[in-house]
């Protein structure tokens, strides 16, 4: 079975872009970001459910959506999603696994777990690419990465 989570902050709101990259973009494009976790696993989904609201969350200051993978903000113009390679070394997706296998009888297997960053770009024209974002943010030697453009 597989499940999507995406932890969001209750309180963020949408930051300048110009803070994430090198050289000031054009036009007013604004950011959040979330946390995406893409979980493949044997066993009970509600256990899967109760482990990802219990290990992952911290329901004072964030929120969680569980299950589709339509993303959890809208009006977004695109999200750029990102994270370590397979072959590096990722201490989060580490230490969740760690803690998982730790637990007595946590209902259900891991398969895979794929952690990465979630990074909404907003843009009231609808015209801004990835380019700047993907090559001032992601590192190609440890990071994967993808570029979704919102439904039209």
């Amino acid at each position: 079975m597989r499940l999507e989570a995406e932890v969001i902050g209750k309180f963020e709101t949408a930051g300048d872009c110009a803070k994430l990259l090198y050289a000031p973009p054009q036009g007013k494009l604004r950011y959040r970001r979330t946390r995406h976790y893409e979980i493949e696993f044997e066993g009970s989904e509600e256990s899967a459910r109760e482990f990802i609201d219990l290990v992952l969350v911290d329901h004072v200051s964030h929120e969680v959506h569980i299950g589709s993978s339509s993303p959890a903000l809208s009006g977004f113009t695109f999200h750029l999603d990102y994270g370590m390679k397979p072959t590096a070394l990722d201490h989060e997706k580490e230490t969740i696994l760690r803690y998982h296998s730790e637990l007595e009888n946590p209902g259900f297997t891991f398969s895979s777990l794929k952690i990465t960053t979630r990074l909404y770009v907003f843009d009231d024209d609808g015209k801004a690419t990835a380019d700047a974002f993907v090559q001032d943010i992601v590192n190609p030697a440890v990071h994967v990465w993808s570029v979704q453009r919102a439904a039209s």
